[in-house]
């Protein structure tokens, strides 16, 4: 297999990565792999992987390769036809292939849940609306509120006054299944604890929608304190609030008490902020995309042991997984290399 590689920010945050994995390997049996610049000779690389090293080895390369992947989509330097596409979209749309040719000729799609909650004017809908107009020409604030301001950087519109995605090109114009044009604002929780066996475990939550599991949070409306967005969306997901109309049916003080409830314990005073960025979501399209924002708390024992775990909102179900490689791949999104950006996953992830 050739790979050719040229000089731009998405190959060589490539290179880089698949050089490190290539240079990881154990190297026992010849068997060849070439890796090669544009215009310079092939280089050789001797890999094999012997049977009882199967399953750790392939663990391995996927981390890799996600690693690969988190690099490409995050880079700044992009530019719309070297953006490598999702690769799940939703069922509404199939994504067109992207090209690098410079006949670039995107479908434009907004979902009609979207264009039916469409607010009047720039982010002051009534009635429940969450949808930007769609004349977005009339949006003002690109860079300047946190609702218009992209943590990839600057936003750059087209001649139509559309926001660009700052990733690149993804086969589809429009807002796709997204509220807002350019940046959707979310936040997600990285909540880890100690079980009996001194195993360190995460907690994460069923997406019903997506079929997979992922980082309890959800989406940031306006500028808000988005550490205090997170603790919503943790009480509103996965924990047992103790409100008795149920947990599809949740009360704003019920949802109130559980997060001050939060605040008061230090370890949730202490939450780290790990990342910030854009996420590679399924329903990204050209003009609209998800960014994050990631928070980690370890609990300490005593408050381990009050968390009680039931899901809730649009969560089907909520678990404490064990922290293995294994078990952080194939989660929703970009969630796999979300979640290892946070100090206590990394540590646990070494013992392994």
């Amino acid at each position: 297999m050739v790979t050719k590689l040229g000089n731009s920010g998405h190959d060589q945050a490539l290179k880089v990565s698949l050089e490190g994995l290539l240079n990881d390997l154990v190297i026992e049996k010849p068997k060849p792999l070439t890796l090669s610049e544009a215009g310079q000779p092939a280089k050789t690389v001797n890999i094999s992987i012997d049977a009882p090293q199967r399953e750790e080895m392939e663990q391995h390369i996927a981390k890799k390769l996600d690693q690969a992947k988190m690099a490409i989509w995050c880079h700044k330097g992009a530019t719309r036809q070297e953006a490598i596409p999702v690769t799940k979209p939703t069922e509404s749309y199939n994504r067109q292939s992207v090209t690098t040719d410079g006949n670039y000729q995107p479908r434009d799609y907004t979902a009609e849940k979207i264009i039916k909650n469409e607010q009047k004017s720039d982010r002051k809908g009534v009635g429940g609306r969450y949808a930007d107009t769609s004349d977005v020409a009339s949006i003002k604030g690109w860079n300047k509120t946190y609702a218009r301001f992209s943590h990839a950087g600057t936003i750059s519109l087209d001649d139509r006054g559309r926001p660009l995605n700052p990733t690149g090109a993804t086969g589809v114009e429009g807002r796709g299944e997204l509220g807002l044009w350019g940046p959707n604002h979310a936040a997600d929780n990285i909540i880890t604890r100690t079980n009996d066996q001194g195993e360190l475990e995460v907690l994460l939550i069923f997406r019903k929608r997506d079929q997979q599991w992922a980082l309890p949070g959800g989406m940031v409306e306006g500028e808000k304190d988005i550490l205090n967005v997170a603790l919503k969306e943790l009480a509103e997901e996965a924990l047992d609030t103790g409100d008795d109309s149920g947990k599809k049916n949740l009360s704003k003080e019920a949802i109130e008490s559980k997060m001050q409830e939060l605040k008061q314990f230090e370890c949730f005073q202490k939450a780290q902020n790990t990342y910030k960025g854009v996420v590679n979501d399924p329903r990204n399209t050209d003009n609209a995309w998800m960014e994050t924002e990631s928070w980690a708390v370890h609990l300490t024992p005593d408050v381990a042991d009050q968390m009680k775990i039931q899901a809730g909102d649009d969560a089907g179900d909520a678990k404490w997984t064990a922290v293995t490689e294994e078990n952080l791949n194939g989660l929703f999104a970009s969630h796999s290399q979300i979640i290892r950006t946070a100090p206590m996953i990394q540590e646990a992830l070494k013992k392994h």
